[in-house]
């Protein structure tokens, strides 16, 4: 079994995060439903989140973390400063010299899996995989961001951590209460090809 230094860990789980749920009487069994009955057919808003998302990660892939920052929800951001010593920018390049032997290989942001909008704000919970190879260990991690917009131009994203959806839902009360939250997911000596072919979407408990 492959053992990981603990600097590794850390340095994957911040990458993985990001650079941060009667009355008596006959009851008819209700029908179980499908997974993929919650994911909404793409619209044209969809379309461009997505495309946000993809230049967001441009900028994670090319090492320009101010780029990067600026796409962050400034909520998060919010959070950040009041939580860890270092600024963020300078957090993810640490954090990024300390995983050593890291190869990113692949890419993909697949869909918008749910979307809501109220009150002129627009959020929604885009799914991305990212293959990669860290001390000769070959990974895809999938995982999940809220988009944010309230022009339905300009879109700011939050990585959805490891948090529960309670704890998540009382740190960033922003995050619409409706969603059904996602679980991010590690697939250990996979190609990203295999993962796509064969994933289920996991949903946390509050």
């Amino acid at each position: 079994m492959k053992i990981w230094k603990p600097i590794t860990l850390i340095a994957f789980c911040i990458l993985t995060i990001a650079p941060i749920c009667i009355a008596q009487k006959k009851i008819t069994p209700k029908p179980k439903v499908s997974v993929n009955s919650l994911i909404p057919k793409p619209t044209a808003l969809d379309t461009l989140a997505i495309a946000e998302h993809y230049k967001m990660y441009a900028c994670f892939l090319d090492t320009n973390y101010v780029c990067f920052q600026n796409y962050m929800a400034p909520e998060l951001l919010t959070f950040f400063s009041q939580n860890v010593k270092t600024s963020f920018i300078e957090t993810m390049r640490e954090q990024m010299k300390s995983m050593g032997e890291l190869s990113l290989a692949k890419h993909k942001t697949t869909r918008v899996v749910q979307s809501i909008s109220e009150n002129n704000v627009h959020q929604k919970i885009i799914e991305s995989f990212l293959e990669m190879e860290i001390e000769g260990q070959k990974m895809v991690s999938l995982s999940y961001s809220i988009a944010f917009s309230g022009d339905a131009v300009n879109w700011k994203f939050m990585r959805l951590s490891s948090m529960s959806v309670s704890q998540m839902l009382e740190v960033f009360p922003i995050i619409n209460k409706k969603f059904k939250i996602p679980e991010n997911q590690i697939f250990i000596d996979k190609s990203l090809e295999t993962v796509l072919k064969t994933y289920k979407i996991k949903y946390r408990r509050s």
